[in-house]
């Protein structure tokens, strides 16, 4: 009898123990909406990939839009390339794809288009 009562003690312990309430959510460390809290991968991660537009040579302050998102590239590199975060550059965080863009000075407009990778800087140089 002591050892039902035991055993019964204990199946009911294990069940309280392993019955906790699972977190749902993204478990993906390299995700922009990663959960350190969750249990249970949700299968809804979002990844981004950045896009640095920069100029070797002094264009003048160019306009750089993607997705109806315009930033600026103010300054040129004329020997190497900038970091990822550099500033003076149009950086865009953006979901993995292909996009369009435009470029334009005072005098001048390009169009293009550029591959974005999950969790890859891609430097664009406008020349």
């Amino acid at each position: 009898m002591k050892n039902l009562i035991f055993l019964s003690i204990l199946c009911t312990a294990l069940c309280l123990t392993s019955c906790g309430k699972k977190t749902y959510g993204c478990t993906d460390s390299t995700a922009k909406n990663y959960d350190a809290n969750a249990d249970i991968n949700n299968n809804q991660c979002v990844y981004t990939g950045t896009v640095v537009f920069w100029q070797k040579t002094d264009q003048g302050v160019l306009d750089v839009t993607i997705e109806n998102e315009t930033k600026k590239t103010t300054v040129f590199y004329a020997s190497g390339q900038p970091e990822c975060s550099k500033n003076g550059c149009a950086t865009f965080e953006l979901e993995p794809g292909t996009y369009n863009f435009v470029v334009t000075n005072f005098q001048f407009q390009w169009t293009g288009k550029i591959l974005v990778q999950k969790n890859v800087c891609n430097k664009q140089i406008l020349q």
